[in-house]
């Protein structure tokens, strides 16, 4: 959309609210609209809680028995992506759905992450007080975590709109009835089990949401300045099963105040200097869709994955309410209304009236869904934003910047807060809440297709199974807890970016978060990037520079032992004679073969006491079908004379290895070598070789991690090295 057509739009916005005003009043002049002061005396006779339908929960059934509806909640992990495989799954939820139904996905952003911060530090407590682990990794982590909860609820940097929420997806199904009627509850709980396999076979993780799952969900949204705490009230909040759910969702001296543009939560200044900290909730609802939209397309509705600008700077929640109806009456009047389009369409007038061109293709488009097996249906969205009341108007225009960039036009629903707000509730979607809707022309028709492809179910990766090892926060805000152990099959990996994107920053925090929990490092770097953080983990660090002295050799590093034959040995140690000889390109198979038999020679005879001198001595010896000297086997023999005893690098890799692998933490720095890329990769090689033997052969209970500085320079083109 363009710049120009986006000032016409907010104009519009601006004229429709001061007509909105000017017709029923403000609270700066003559008073609040009739309307909001209705609202504003049953909020202020009854409570906020008494207008809440949640009553029992009946753990045999898993279902809610509310005032005056039966229905049941899922947790559903939001899916990071979606294909037409994912949306063909999700639609089978409709289709199982009898009319009468209403439907709601409900995703909160929420900024209590309490959960995750403290799994990340308590693990860290957990190594340091057993003295596993340096106590300064977890002092670092609980000011990691004091900084995070610092900026809980608003802009993580000044200037920007990106914050930090968690994504937490309910997927709730409610019906008006009596939980008396047990011809309903049976339907319910046949249509729980039906939807929650259908959830399982979109790969939609999900579990019955029981009263505390509900209350977890339902607090900070009831009680908004718990977003901008510390969050300890809501992890704390359990249900009890003597009274009503409702009357355990909002604090004892609960104030709200509704207002005509939102809703404020908290008590307002005693005095007019008084700065006010009320928390404001303003909902707005949905009047324009997209003519066309896609089920991957709604992972930008949390964020976008590129653009800054486009991010919530606070808490909110977006809901998407289903209404499911009698498909034979529907039907028929979509029919009706299809052929009557059409006919509007296709007469003189229609020239005059372009509408009805538009409305002509509507009806086609919904004649082809329904021909696909889509359905009938009503559909309203919500978007609630919670922030300080100061700071709300820059949510707003963040807000509406990012469905406006999805093609959606939000209406700011004027007068009719407090309802919009109760819509936007779990089990609230019963017909009497659709008739009100109705009338606020909240909620339209459409077809099922529309409701699986503009489902909010989709969010961000939260991370992998497993410790809080590496705590990270996606590009859309939500913390992702990472273990790089959590795999069972593979747990290599790797880094690429460009010069000063943060590769060294990253491993760094790799390396304190596996040394904070009792981990084996050991570090190839090139560049003096990890020299602080191994004097911090109390490691060693060792300088490859002239006249340091330093021995690897292949040899020595390999097993002591017949336990891995000798198979084992030389296809570790080959590779790395094969570098000394040919150090830019790969080797024939005919050379490999003959460094192969001269290897093996030399661990037969010498063991661990062989080098790169007794391989040149045993390719000498090779000789050819004629029984002559081999002159293959001599090439490569003065190939390899550089690494051999006397040569320009031969002090280097003949001898006893003399780095030793016995502290914790362990980096060998290759800087100097920069100018000298052949002995580089050789010296690389063979610590590669030796971290390998220590992890395969010894100790395997300890999580050990190796990290291969400027590792691309390793992999050659051979085969051989690669593997």
């Amino acid at each position: 959309m363009s710049t120009l057509q986006t000032w016409i739009d907010d104009a519009k916005d601006l004229a429709r609210t001061a007509i909105t005003e000017a017709i029923l009043g403000t609270d700066d002049d003559l008073g609040p609209p009739s309307p909001v002061a209705a609202d504003r005396r049953r909020v202020e006779t009854i409570g906020l809680h008494n207008l809440l339908p949640y009553d029992q929960y009946d753990p045999a059934t898993e279902l809610y028995y509310n005032t005056d509806s039966v229905g049941f909640v899922l947790v559903v992990a939001p899916q990071t992506g979606a294909d037409a495989e994912l949306t063909r799954s999700l639609h089978g939820i409709y289709d199982s759905m009898p009319a009468g139904y209403g439907v709601q996905w409900l995703l909160l952003a929420d900024p209590i992450i309490d959960e995750s911060l403290n799994a990340y530090v308590d693990l860290r407590r957990q190594y340091a007080e057993s003295g596993a682990a340096p106590s300064f990794y977890l002092e670092q982590a609980e000011r990691r975590a004091a900084s995070v909860r610092s900026k809980l609820g608003q802009p993580l940097f000044p200037g920007q709109n990106y914050s930090i929420t968690d994504k937490r997806l309910l997927l709730s199904v409610v019906r008006k009835g009596s939980s008396d009627d047990l011809k309903l509850r049976e339907e319910i709980q046949n249509l729980r089990e039906v939807v929650g396999a259908t959830l399982r076979s979109a790969s939609l993780a999900s579990r019955t949401a029981e009263p505390d799952d509900l209350k977890r969900f339902l607090w900070p949204i009831l009680n908004p300045d718990a977003f901008f705490g510390d969050g300890a009230d809501t992890l704390d909040q359990t249900y009890s099963g003597d009274k009503p759910i409702r009357d355990q969702l909002t604090v004892f001296g609960h104030h709200i105040r509704v207002k005509g543009t939102q809703l404020l939560f908290g008590l307002p200044p005693e005095e007019p200097d008084e700065p006010d900290t009320r928390i404001a909730v303003r909902s707005f609802g949905v009047h324009q869709y997209p003519t066309s939209k896609e089920l991957w397309e709604m992972n930008n509705i949390v964020g976008s994955l590129f653009n800054d600008v486009h991010q919530y700077p606070c808490p909110y929640l977006i809901t998407c309410g289903v209404v499911i109806l009698d498909q034979s009456a529907v039907e028929t009047r979509a029919a009706l209304r299809g052929a009557r389009a059409t006919q509007n369409a296709e007469s003189k007038i229609a020239k005059l009236q372009p509408e009805l061109a538009l409305q002509n293709r509507d009806w086609k488009a919904v004649s082809m869904q329904l021909t696909q097996g889509g359905s009938m249906c009503e559909l309203y969205h919500t978007l609630t934003l919670f922030a300080p009341r100061k700071k709300m108007e820059q949510c707003v225009a963040a807000a509406k910047g990012i469905w406006r960039s999805e093609r959606f036009k939000l209406f700011p629903m004027l007068t009719q807060q407090l309802t919009t707000f109760l819509s936007a509730m779990p089990m609230m979607l019963t017909s009497d809440m659709r008739d009100d809707l109705k009338r606020f022309r909240l909620i339209t028709t459409k077809t099922t297709v529309n409701a699986t492809d503009m489902a909010p179910v989709l969010g961000e990766w939260a991370g992998t199974d497993g410790r809080a090892s590496l705590l990270f926060f996606g590009r859309r805000g939500t913390p992702t807890l990472v273990d790089i152990y959590s795999s069972s099959t593979n747990f290599n990996g790797f880094v690429d970016g460009t010069s000063g994107a943060g590769k060294s920053v990253l491993m760094n925090d790799v390396i304190g978060a596996f040394r904070s929990v009792g981990g084996i490092i050991r570090i190839c770097d090139v560049g003096y990037s990890y020299e602080k953080q191994i004097d911090m983990a109390g490691g060693q660090y060792i300088d490859f520079k002239p006249g340091s002295r330093i021995i690897i050799n292949a040899f020595s590093t390999a097993g002591a032992d017949d336990e891995n034959g000798l198979d084992s040995e030389v296809k570790f140690i080959r590779p790395i004679i094969a570098r000394m000889v040919s150090p830019t390109a790969p080797i024939t198979p005919f050379e490999g073969a003959l460094l192969d038999v001269a290897t093996r020679i030399v661990w037969k005879d010498y063991g661990q006491d062989g080098s790169p001198t007794l391989v040149r001595d045993a390719l000498l010896t090779l000789k050819d079908q004629n029984n002559q000297p081999e002159r293959i086997a001599y090439e490569l023999a003065v190939r390899l004379e550089p690494f051999c005893k006397g040569g320009v690098y031969g002090e280097y890799v003949n001898g006893h290895t003399n780095v030793r692998l016995d502290n914790e933490v362990v980096g060998l720095e290759l800087e100097h070598l920069n100018s000298d890329p052949q002995l580089r990769t050789v010296i690389m090689l063979g610590l590669t070789n030796q971290v390998t033997n220590e992890m395969y052969r010894f100790d395997r209970s300890r999580p050990k991690l190796f990290l291969q500085d400027e590792g691309w320079q390793i992999v050659g083109d051979d085969q051989e090295t690669a593997d």
